[in-house]
């Protein structure tokens, strides 16, 4: 009903709007003319009424663009989309409703299904999954013409500069071919992508490349101008050896060594720089006589930084371990009766009596409810994808699913990728910080299937047990609650026997702390180091909704230290704004303590600079999403049920990775330039400091 309501008031709204222009006459060709932005604008309205079920309404918009806007590029591109939906101008003005909608349906339908293959071999080429990229593009080459071939991977072959005869040829060798073509302009594009953003940070260095850079694409593009011409045509036109009169004067081989000194001198307090410059080098000239000081300098750039976070190591593996990691797609069945299902709908996050099946194996009176927060929560009322909370021993004493007590199953609803908790608490837990397994599940309840869902470790006494040797301590839970608001959070752990003296020692403290070098007096409560890995993480993988909000995050009282832990939660929207400011305003009372005094902004900066260096490794966290990728791609093409649908998926997962590449050169950015507030004891909203880079 909603939908429907939607639509009727998106139809009314546009026949206005394009009844104003005809009257106004704004839709004649001098209008239109060069008036590229008003035909987006009507492109993306007219796309949202096909989306939406109204195709006939779309098409009748189209038709109207096509007769009164003749003979311009407008005119052209509304009969370009009539004729990519089947349809013409005259079945238009026939005026069968049922007939077009059905024939715009399958159209798009059919478009969606291109252009969500071409993005997959993308994402393919970027995750460096080269092999199976190419065997996806034979594929087509061995199926179609050319002319089809390059108007749907026009994109592909542009971008990594692949002559289209490799799709075609037949050679027992060509694969190989198409595997090296792959690398190298995925590798080519990926240094002048870093090239472009270390003018952010070091524009003297990235000057030196982009000279170096251009002067090996135009010898690039000459060698593959000749490769691809007829002898007859460079007898004719001869190889253009001779210089061009906009030549630079330079000679690459005399700039090399002066690049690889620069380098060189540069490598201990600009590491970035100096590698950029070395792997630049070896792709230019990799057989210049500064060679070995290059593979020198590479070498020495790779070794680790010795670890210096003072981070915690997860004591054991644990229970359950086969459930997480992407080894394999588990496959769940709820069975929920009637007045379960009732009870939910009254109560959703009351526990409820269910039947659990995983293949052969049942579980019986088990404890079922709906979680999620404000926007992830879905009924469970057959259209929308509900999240549960699966409790084995809620009813039956000592029930355990693969060892344990819970098990969550999160819908993904705000994570188009499914992977925002699977890479970023795995980013957590690299730096020492407890973050919960992920894993990865179909679900379908009482036969009707609801999708693939994103497994998450439940932070219990089983979650704690394998970080920390006691495990009899506080567990509480912000949801826009700060700590000072001891009364209010939630406690996970202890009901039975409740006690915050903690929490209320630690917000005593922080009223009495120092308003100069609070953290004096606070160390003695918070685990200092814990809480700066704790809180630059969340910066650095843009967690927006964390402790910054004073939302989504767990803090632990460990017995043993008689210090407060923190860590992450609710971590399904990360990744997203690879501009986020890590000095943003923050609404937490201790990580304002933390970004905004002297002591504590000179630790934070310097935690980051450490994060940096040693988790944060692009290569790493690609590879792990490359993992993940082929994992659950096949559940998300089947386009199941209540899931996101596939070219979504392929479009987030596109964003995710120019967040990793570029992530880092927008931190040293904003280190580099780094502000702070007056006070940390009072929340000021000045709004966020713009990172300017081109992207």
């Amino acid at each position: 009903m909603k939908r429907l309501n939607l639509l009727l008031i998106f139809i009314l709204a546009f026949q206005v709007f394009m009844v104003k222009a005809m009257a106004n006459d704004e839709l004649s060709p001098i209008t239109f003319n060069g008036f590229e932005e008003d035909f987006h604008r009507v492109n993306d309205a007219v796309q949202m009424l096909a989306e939406l079920g109204a195709g006939y309404e779309a098409a009748r918009v189209l038709e109207a663009i096509a007769l009164r806007a003749d003979d311009t590029d407008f005119g052209n591109e509304a009969r370009h989309i009539l004729n990519e939906w089947g349809i013409t101008t005259d079945i238009v003005r026939k005026g069968d409703i049922k007939d077009i909608n059905a024939k715009i349906a399958k159209a798009r339908q059919k478009l969606h299904r291109r252009h969500s293959n071409v993005a997959h071999v993308r994402n393919l080429i970027e995750l460096g999954v080269y092999a199976e990229a190419a065997h996806l593009l034979r594929q087509e080459g061995v199926k179609t013409d050319k002319g089809v071939t390059e108007r749907k991977w026009g994109e592909i072959l542009h971008r990594y500069h692949l002559p289209i005869e490799l799709l075609y040829n037949q050679a027992e060798d060509v694969n190989n071919e198409l595997l090296k073509a792959l690398r190298a302009g995925h590798k080519q594009n990926q240094l002048r992508f870093q090239i472009r953003l270390l003018r952010a940070i070091d524009p003297e260095s990235s000057e030196i490349a982009e000279t170096i850079f251009r002067h090996s694409e135009s010898h690039r593009r000459d060698e593959d101008h000749d490769r691809h011409r007829r002898p007859f045509e460079i007898w004719v036109e001869g190889r253009d050896d001779e210089p061009k009169e906009n030549e630079s004067e330079f000679k690459i081989e005399e700039l090399i060594p002066r690049v690889v000194n620069h380098a060189i001198n540069i490598a201990n307090v600009n590491k970035l720089s100096a590698r950029i410059l070395a792997t630049l080098v070896t792709e230019v000239d990799p057989n210049s006589k500064s060679t070995d000081k290059v593979s020198a300098l590479i070498k020495k750039l790779s070794i680790l930084t010795t670890n210096k976070l003072g981070s915690r190591i997860v004591t054991k593996e644990g229970k359950g371990a086969d459930l997480f990691g992407t080894k394999q797609v588990r496959s769940y069945h709820i069975e929920l009766s009637d007045s379960a299902i009732q009870q939910l709908h009254e109560d959703p996050k009351h526990y409820v009596r269910a039947t659990f099946r995983e293949g052969d194996d049942v579980y019986k009176e088990v404890g079922v409810r709906l979680k999620g927060g404000h926007g992830s929560f879905r009924m469970l009322d057959g259209n929308s994808k509900a999240a549960f909370t699966i409790k084995f021993n809620h009813f039956v004493k000592g029930q355990r699913f693969h060892g344990l007590r819970r098990i969550i199953l999160n819908n993904a609803v705000q994570d188009p990728t499914y992977m925002c908790e699977y890479i970023g608490y795995g980013l957590f837990r690299d730096a020492g910080v407890p973050a919960p397994r992920i894993g990865y599940a179909t679900v379908a309840v009482n036969q009707e299937p609801y999708g693939l869902y994103v497994q998450v470790e439940a932070v219990s006494s089983d979650f704690l047990k394998r970080w920390y040797s006691k495990t009899e301590g506080n567990l509480y839970e912000g949801s826009f609650r700060d700590v000072v608001e001891w009364r209010e959070l939630d406690l996970d752990s202890n009901q039975g026997r409740e006690n915050r003296r903690d929490l209320r020692r630690l917000a005593k403290s922080i009223e009495k702390a120092d308003d100069n070098n609070p953290w004096e007096s606070l160390a003695d409560y918070v685990d200092l180091g814990n809480f700066t890995r704790f809180i630059a993480l969340e910066q650095l993988v843009n967690h927006w909704d964390g402790y910054t909000q004073t939302n989504n995050y767990r803090m632990y009282y460990n017995p043993e230290t008689k210090k407060f832990e923190f860590f992450p939660h609710g971590a399904d929207q990360l990744f997203q704004d690879v501009r986020g400011n890590i000095f943003r305003d923050q609404r937490g009372i201790l990580s304002r303590a933390l970004i905004q005094t002297d002591s504590g902004n000179q630790r934070y900066c310097q935690m980051m600079k450490q994060l940096l260096e040693q988790v944060w490794d692009e290569s790493k966290i690609k590879s792990r999403i490359a993992e993940t990728y082929r994992l659950i791609h096949p559940y998300i093409a089947t386009d199941l049920e209540k899931g996101h649908r596939v070219e979504e998926f392929e479009e987030s997962i596109r964003r995710m990775l120019r967040f990793i590449d570029a992530r880092r050169y927008a931190v040293l950015s904003q280190l580099q330039s780094s502000e702070q507030s007056p006070s940390w004891r009072e929340y000021r909203r000045s709004g966020f400091h713009s990172y300017l880079m081109h992207y």
